[in-house]
């Protein structure tokens, strides 16, 4: 269904319908999609690590731990780059990656080989890849500011 709720959810939802559907068929569903689909999420990040400006962002989500009935704080973050406004010709792209948690980590092995310049907020874990690199560009309270990496 395509629907942001655990599977027993959706099931009870689709029971309610008429529909009867195990969870586990749910759960199967969705790898063999996630399967099929990441080779085209693999180059879309592969050609999006290559533009000259990246924005990225997270907002922090529950992620339900499996067989415990208890949440992590979990974090789907957003990578964009839409260079319109400026006059290039290239499509924009963007892509998303969910964690388990918001440590630099993440955004450092997403953004591996990334050499642009990065739009970002004032989150620590961007600390990492804007060290020993030229431009970059912060947001404070949503306004874009110039900035350089010792800056931080």
């Amino acid at each position: 269904m395509g629907l942001h709720l655990p599977y027993y959810r959706q099931t009870q939802m689709m029971a309610a319908k008429g529909v009867d559907i195990e969870r586990s068929t749910l759960a199967r569903s969705a790898g063999y999609a996630a399967a099929l689909l990441d080779p085209i999420y693999n180059r879309l990040r592969e050609i999006g690590r290559t533009r000259t400006k990246l924005y990225t962002d997270d907002t922090r989500l529950p992620i339900l731990a499996p067989s415990t009935g208890t949440t992590h704080k979990g974090a789907l973050w957003i990578y964009v780059a839409d260079d319109r406004n400026s006059g290039s010709q290239e499509p924009p792209i963007a892509w998303y990656r969910a964690t388990m948690g918001r440590a630099g980590e993440s955004v450092m092995s997403e953004l591996a080989g990334f050499a642009g310049t990065l739009q970002a907020d004032g989150f620590t874990g961007y600390n990492q890849i804007y060290r020993g690199r030229g431009d970059h560009a912060s947001c404070v309270r949503g306004k874009p500011v110039n900035g350089r990496s010792e800056d931080h």
